[in-house]
């Protein structure tokens, strides 16, 4: 645990370099702007336009592109290419980086104090009267102790950094005489040169990590695993390695977290009102990409968290799939990239974020619901199910119904009619309805599991409830993308937005058509086959005085194949969904 910590800590301040360098716009200026004082009556979802974008680069910021400023851009970008690949570093390799950051400190510390010891030693002897050796001999306070503390200053540098780097007794003498040279060199009134010290240390210590294979050998080295990982395993599974190397979502987590808890710190020193600072704290929170790729990482712990919560509630075995957080966050970035958020005005972008959060929100219900659906089917069909079971269910069910009830209700009594309002109440009601069908089925499943006898219509009542169901999805399906369309038309374009869009009318409606269709086809063609073949009559009944093979219960109404075998009509129609084979010696019930 503590090494997956260390690992996780380790790579959180390079996430923070790529979010400062994106701040800044990469240096050609037009950074976000937020403004510092909010008010609570003023920011609503419906007083701003939220579906206008603002390009990232107007106003003529590319007009005028000197070289300082193409240099400023390419120093940017070589800070934020830099911080992209530490973080991408292997822990160990981490470690060789932070202790080269840790040596340039060092070596910038010592040529700062250098650099003070000089100067002080320069106005001495520029008084002609006296110089720094001749105030040591004779014993002036000040300069024995500017002399001492900073001889000892550099020694304990040099000592330290030889032992770190693992040089032996000539590398650290060398390293040595290079962070003294300036003091001695004051002393003996000789031009002294802290930076040229300073560079001389840093070639010194550069060298050696260079000749113990350093970056270029670090790198080669990736290279080939990277290659021979890819030959072996495939991309995707070299991404997905990495991705559970890396802890990905931990690293953004903790970033974020970090970022939000250095802005709450700082509101709270500046005396913000608690309305305000929440406010400000949104808008900040998605101010860069890097910022809401963390906010996604959020958003992803907390919708598998409320999945874990459920599961829980509903007393199911295992842990919650991981696949709720993962949907969850990349929802999230989608409705985000969408609509432009890193790119909006302050009052703009926490408009968005709101609405954008609503609808996420309503999408994470929806998948609790595909928890509990299942759930109610077993537990109806169950004849000794726990009554515990029953009463968390329901109550989960019935939570489902009526949040997203009084949370649209909510919103109308709220916000004036928009496309935006009209996909949240179309999503809501779908959900509604995907439980109220569960509970249905749920009802007659209940009732079956009750009687001692078989109640052949219950397939029939079955498809019937949910044939409605899925009616009333396509026709929500068909809606929203009405909807969109109109978004798309008259409010907001963009390319990710129609590529959603033709992601929606494939998989949501087109497909759901299709299935529809052909469960609709499979159902005709097996009442098709099961009217073909004749009922039994009571005196066959009692001489066959069996039961169905099917389901094992007593044989009071029949169907008999062409190989003299008797079966439920309902049992027989189920199989006849699957195959055209008698369930007990596989001939041809029905001839083409």
């Amino acid at each position: 645990r503590i090494s997956s910590a260390l690992d996780v800590l380790l790579r959180v301040p390079p996430v923070f370099v790529m979010d400062a360098v994106l701040n800044s716009s990469l240096g050609l200026g037009g950074e976000n702007i937020v403004t510092t004082h909010y008010s609570a009556r003023k920011i609503k979802a419906d007083s701003v336009d939220i579906n206008a974008t603002s390009p990232e680069f107007e106003n003529g910021h590319f007009a005028y592109l000197d070289v300082p400023t193409l240099l400023w851009f390419l120093l940017y970008l070589q800070a934020f290419l830099g911080a992209l690949v530490v973080v991408l570093l292997p822990t160990q390799q981490l470690v060789h980086v932070y202790t080269w950051l840790t040596t340039l400190g060092a070596v910038a510390w010592s040529y700062l104090c250098n650099q003070e010891f000089v100067a002080y030693a320069e106005a001495l002897s520029r008084q002609g009267s006296t110089s720094l050796l001749l105030e040591l001999l004779r014993l002036d306070r000040g300069a024995l102790l500017r002399t001492v503390a900073n001889y000892g200053l550099q020694l304990v540098l040099a000592l330290l950094l030889s032992a770190g780097q693992g040089q032996g007794p000539a590398g650290a003498a060398v390293l040595c005489l290079a962070f003294l040279a300036p003091t001695l060199a004051s002393l003996c009134l000789l031009p002294a040169s802290p930076l040229a010290a300073a560079a001389g240390a840093q070639l010194l210590l550069a060298l050696q990590a260079l000749a113990r294979g350093g970056p270029l050998g670090a790198l080669a080295g990736a290279l080939r695993s990277g290659r021979a990982a890819v030959a072996q395993l495939g991309v995707y599974a070299l991404l997905e390695a990495h991705w559970a190397r890396l802890r990905v979502p931990q690293v953004l987590r903790l970033f974020w977290l970090a970022r939000m808890a250095g802005q709450a710190l700082r509101l709270a020193l500046a005396g913000t009102a608690p309305g305000p600072a929440v406010c400000e704290l949104a808008v900040r929170g998605c101010d860069t990409a890097v910022a809401l790729v963390g906010m996604a990482s959020v958003v992803a712990a907390l919708a598998q968290g409320l999945a874990w919560a459920a599961r829980r509630t509903l007393l199911l075995e295992g842990s919650p799939e991981r696949s709720l957080g993962t949907v969850a966050g990349l929802l999230f970035l989608v409705l985000a990239l969408q609509t432009g958020l890193t790119g909006l005005e302050a009052p703009r972008r926490l408009a968005r974020l709101y609405r954008n959060l609503c609808l996420l929100f309503t999408a994470v219900l929806h998948f609790v619901q595909g928890m509990l659906g299942p759930l109610l089917v077993s537990l109806g069909a169950s004849r000794s199910g726990s009554h515990r079971r029953h009463a968390r269910a329901l109550a989960l069910s019935a939570l489902l119904v009526a949040f997203p009830c009084g949370f649209v209700a909510y919103l109308w009594r709220r916000h004036a009619v928009s496309p935006w309002l009209l996909a949240v109440t179309a999503f809501s009601a779908e959900l509604t309805v995907k439980v109220v069908v569960s509970l249905l089925v749920y009802g007659l499943f209940l009732v079956d599991a009750r009687r001692e006898t078989l109640w052949e219509p219950l397939d029939d009542y079955v498809y019937y409830v949910r044939a409605a169901g899925s009616v009333l999805e396509f026709c929500f399906g068909v809606f929203l993308f009405f909807n969109g369309a109109w978004i798309f038309a008259f409010e907001s374009r963009g390319t990710i937005r129609a590529f959603m869009m033709c992601f929606h009318a494939y998989f949501n409606i087109w497909q759901q058509a299709r299935a529809g269709c052909k469960a609709l086809a499979r159902r005709r063609a097996a009442l098709h086959k099961l009217h073909s073949l004749p009922e039994a009559t009571p005196q066959q009944l009692r001489d066959f005085d069996d039961v169905c093979a099917i389901c094992f219960q007593e044989l009071q109404a029949a169907r008999v194949t062409r190989c003299r075998h008797f079966f439920h009509g309902a049992c027989l129609r189920k199989w006849l969904y699957v195959r055209d084979m008698c369930p007990l010696c596989h001939s041809t019930l029905h001839n083409q």
